[in-house]
């Protein structure tokens, strides 16, 4: 997930949230660098990438183990760890454009969505 401070990401991974039926309420990741919320059908673990010096970094606190195909991650600031990753992934760019927020959702480089909202 994409988004420079006050984009809205936090935002975003709510409201997903509770589009999935979970009870749980999203917060930043920045000082835990993870969030697991509960959903009906999975967990959604909710990442900030943004203080992790690298790769071997994240697999030390965690990353891998989230990573066994039963979760699903919302990763803010990925550049560290998108060689982790796997390849078949969307990406979410939040940005705010004037008073609205642009939200683009592509998989595999793909543009899938982009939307905007008065949000």
């Amino acid at each position: 997930m994409y988004g420079n401070l006050g984009a809205g990401k936090t935002y975003f991974t709510s409201h997903v949230l509770a589009n999935l039926n979970s009870l749980d309420r999203a917060s930043s990741p920045t000082f835990t660098i993870f969030h697991e919320y509960e959903t009906p059908s999975f967990k959604l673990i909710h990442m900030d990438g943004y203080r992790i010096k690298d790769a071997r970094e994240a697999n030390y606190i965690g990353l891998d183990e989230y990573m066994d195909g039963k979760n699903v991650l919302f990763i803010e600031w990925p550049e560290i760890v998108l060689d982790k990753l796997p390849n078949t992934r969307y990406e979410i760019k939040l940005e705010v454009v004037g008073d609205k927020r642009s939200i683009k959702i592509n998989k595999n480089g793909e543009e899938l969505k982009n939307v905007y909202s008065n949000v």
